[in-house]
């Protein structure tokens, strides 16, 4: 006897595999759907072949921004100036003595005490000055009523150079005289700048002519055989 009833069309276990398939079906293009998107989006980062022109990685903007410049030691030092050198001041050089000057003993006369404790070179600013200090004085007089001057000549021909009166610099704590010396020692000590820049190239020697009263003595400060000397224009000094 045949059953009766509405007759399936699939066949027996076939539903099952035919539903799983289309399952499946459904939820392969849900993902390719979401992969597609996140691909239009940027979200997933393609690869990218060696050598093509996206390869080579783009500078960082803000790595270059972090980096200071640190000067360096010579642009922020700035070099010491060197200070000029000052002439001595015209006023303060003297002038040879004209025609009151004395005449210059032909002997020396040991009565006349002398001494430098000053004697050096000023050569910059296109000068050459010989300062000079010293004291000079006549043995048994007064010191305050002499004249002193300071007499440069020659060294190799003993020929008179010039003579120039001294300044004299009353001094009383350098050295120490005896009574018997004379009166009024301080007034001994003189100080004199001498302008040599024009001297000819050759040796000098300096010595002294004190005038008090009548009496007129010349000595030389000490044996050395010369003072200075001229040479390429420089002023060169023996100590």
């Amino acid at each position: 006897m045949k059953q009766s009833g509405r007759r399936s069309i699939f066949k027996k276990g076939k539903g099952g595999a035919f539903l799983r398939f289309l399952i499946g079906e459904m939820l392969l293009i849900a993902l390719a759907g979401v992969v597609y998107l996140f691909i239009l989006q940027g979200n997933i980062p393609l690869p990218v072949q060696p050598g093509s022109p996206s390869a080579t990685a783009a500078p960082s903007a803000t790595a270059e921004s972090t980096v200071t410049p640190v000067p360096s030691a010579e642009a922020t030092s700035a070099p010491t100036p060197i200070p000029s050198a000052t002439p001595i001041p015209l006023e303060e050089l003297s002038i040879a003595a004209g025609e009151d000057a004395p005449e210059l003993p032909s002997a020396l006369n040991d009565s006349l005490k002398l001494g430098m404790n000053e004697f050096k070179a000023f050569t910059e600013a296109g000068q050459n000055v010989l300062t000079v200090g010293g004291y000079a004085f006549i043995e048994g007089l007064d010191a305050a009523k002499s004249s002193i001057y300071l007499v440069v000549s020659d060294a190799d021909t003993g020929n008179l150079v010039g003579m120039y009166p001294a300044t004299i610099t009353p001094e009383n704590d350098i050295l120490s005289f005896s009574e018997s010396d004379g009166e009024n020692l301080s007034n001994a000590f003189f100080t004199i700048n001498l302008d040599v820049s024009e001297y000819p190239e050759t040796s000098y020697m300096l010595s002294a002519v004190v005038v008090n009263g009548d009496t007129v003595a010349f000595n030389f400060f000490d044996n050395r055989i010369f003072h200075f000397t001229i040479a390429e224009g420089e002023l060169t000094i023996v100590e």
